[in-house]
């Protein structure tokens, strides 16, 4: 990530005020594996601002049956959600990977 991009993304999240991350597929979201996504929510909780989350329409129906069919349901949510590893985080450009 360019400094350029680092000095400006925090005050524009604190601008805004409001965060919105997409878990898609919701078991593994795509934008928790990403740097620059990650970078995000890090700006959100610096400037401790709403942070909401949304769902594909076909996500939120594979959680809810999930929650309800599966007596582990709720640890199959956190399990999913903490597997978060920035230091596998990928990225477009390779210098946002140093």
């Amino acid at each position: 990530m360019r400094d350029a991009d680092i000095i400006e993304l925090a005050p524009l999240v604190a601008t805004i005020k409001h965060t919105v991350l997409v878990l898609d597929p919701w078991d593994s979201p795509v934008a928790l594996k990403r740097v620059r996504c990650l970078f995000e929510v890090y700006c959100t909780v610096q400037a401790s601002v709403q942070f909401g989350v949304a769902l594909t329409p076909a996500g939120r129906a594979a959680l809810r049956s999930t929650l309800s069919t599966h007596a582990s349901g709720y640890r199959s949510v956190i399990k999913a959600e903490a597997t978060i590893d920035l230091r596998k985080a990928s990225s477009f450009d390779p210098l946002d990977r140093m």
